[in-house]
């Protein structure tokens, strides 16, 4: 009873807690429910949750009538409606209910999800006030390829290889186009001045491609030559986090045996990058619209022949014909080449050490090409930094990838 006892206080106290927490935006806002009233409908929903499921409807029943009546009371009285806090006060109750059911981390993320929301309302704002038709129009064409496209597809191999699977492979489509958003937004936000900036999230989209535009203002402005170096370098560093994200998303244990060798790279760039930057010159690159049906479309065709292409040289060659392959790709797409390894291993077609270094070599071969781009600005003492600085980035990942696999 005492165990039963505590577990129900301890369900009441989260309950109450991520009520009071969305409250305290709301109270901090000056609306009409504020941080007791949040914290009350929270507990409410959590206690009814102890009882039967019909309590819980007959809770949700009366909470909707309650904010039934704050909006005619605000339409009246301030000729407006409070539709926020109203769909707040029942999403807060749906958290209280979250608890009881013992879902607590779902309770917990959707609490601070809410908060959130609540509390950026003049971001949020200025945001979509901001966008552009071409912008809108993107994001909508986003969304149907996420939320119509993704879930009719098959979750099934449509292969004899057993290594095609549509909705896999349209899954990685879907987030890497919605990092581009991320990417997007974050460039829109700072302006996309700055080498920081230009080099760091630059990468994050496309490292290669933040070469060229780089190489380019070299040659008009010959003076801008150590803070161009230091963004290549800094674009390698936003390459290695953005691969370890996009492994760690789906093999957790992968991700962790390539941790030290990518985040190797990252310390090393990172460390260069500054050292090498000097002054406070900014560059300005062409923040496009953040979404492409063409695009993803490309990325999609580039990761499924990638994966085709690793799997095929495996198959004929072993174990060095993907690494060569993993190799190859990484000089077109780090991120298709992380992703199809992944894919692999997790098909049971590679080994997780395989794999691991295939992930290791296509980041390393995505640093080395680089060298060859910077060559275009005509730029000697340009292409020395950025040689340099890919030199050192190469050589410590080599080093703890042979101390770390290698017996």
């Amino acid at each position: 009873m005492d165990n039963v006892a505590y577990e129900y206080a301890l369900k009441i106290g989260l309950g109450l807690a991520l009520g009071m927490f969305i409250g305290l935006e709301r109270e901090w806002a000056h609306k009409e429910a504020g941080i007791r009233t949040f914290a009350l409908v929270s507990v409410c929903g959590t206690i009814f949750s102890f009882v039967s499921p019909q309590l819980v409807l007959i809770g949700a029943f009366f909470v909707i009538i309650a904010s039934g009546l704050l909006s005619i009371q605000g339409l009246l009285h301030e000729d407006t409606i409070h539709l926020t806090t109203v769909t707040s006060l029942m999403l807060t109750y749906g958290v209280g209910v979250l608890v009881g059911m013992e879902l607590y981390t779902s309770a917990i993320i959707v609490a601070i999800i809410i908060t959130a929301i609540l509390a950026l309302k003049q971001e949020l704002h200025r945001f979509v006030g901001d966008l552009s038709s071409q912008e809108l129009r993107g994001a909508i064409k986003f969304g149907i390829l996420a939320f119509v496209v993704f879930p009719i597809l098959p979750n099934t191999y449509v292969d004899p290889w057993q290594i095609i699977n549509p909705r896999m492979i349209w899954l990685m489509v879907v987030l890497v186009s919605g990092m581009g958003f991320v990417n997007y937004a974050m460039m829109k936000r700072m302006g996309a001045h700055g080498i920081t900036y230009t080099g760091f999230f630059g990468g994050l989209a496309n490292s290669t491609a933040i070469v060229g535009e780089l190489s380019s203002r070299t040659r008009e402005h010959p003076d801008l030559m150590l803070f161009a170096a230091s963004a290549v370098v800094l674009s390698n560093v936003a390459m290695c986090v953005r691969n370890l994200f996009l492994c760690a998303i789906f093999s957790a244990e992968l991700a962790v045996l390539i941790a030290l060798p990518l985040l190797s790279m990252v310390l090393i760039g990172t460390l260069y990058a500054f050292i090498t930057k000097k002054g406070t010159h900014t560059i300005d690159v062409d923040v496009r619209s953040p979404f492409s049906v063409k695009n993803a479309l490309t990325f999609g065709l580039i990761f499924l022949g990638m994966i085709a292409l690793c799997a095929t040289a495996h198959m004929q060659f072993g174990e060095a014909g993907f690494y060569i392959s993993e190799f190859i790709s990484g000089t077109v797409s780090s991120a298709s080449a992380t992703i199809s390894a992944v894919v692999l291993y997790q098909a049971g077609k590679i080994s997780q050490l395989t794999a691991a270094l295939g992930i290791i070599l296509s980041n390393i071969s995505s640093v080395a090409i680089k060298v060859g781009l910077v060559t275009i600005s005509g730029n000697m003492k340009f292409t020395k930094h950025v040689t340099i600085g890919s030199i050192l980035i190469i050589a410590i990942s080599l080093a703890v990838t042979v101390l770390l696999f290698v017996r």
